[in-house]
């Protein structure tokens, strides 16, 4: 595995179906390299992965009298201050 400052080389081992068709991907100009396509499908994985964990916590903290009671406390704070604003900014 090789390392610089941002990345990192990694091996993976994907199916030869996977890989035609990115090549052919990358050949008809579709994605800019094969590279570039994984990078994209991994950070779209990834949040994807995140954004299912946020729900799932948001999911569980709404079920927390406490932290619903806060939400209502910072809500109730922020009143005023909401009624300032011209919603046209």
């Amino acid at each position: 595995m090789e390392m610089d400052d941002q990345n990192i080389k990694y091996t993976v081992v994907l199916p030869v179906e996977y890989v035609s068709d990115l090549k052919r991907l990358a050949a008809d100009k579709v994605v800019p390299s094969v590279n570039a396509a994984i990078r994209e499908a991994v950070e779209t994985y990834i949040v994807n992965r995140k954004h299912e964990e946020y729900v799932k916590g948001m999911t569980a903290a709404s079920k927390d009298p406490a932290f619903m009671e806060s939400i209502r406390d910072i809500q109730k704070a922020f009143e005023y201050a909401d009624n300032e604003v011209d919603w046209e900014w």
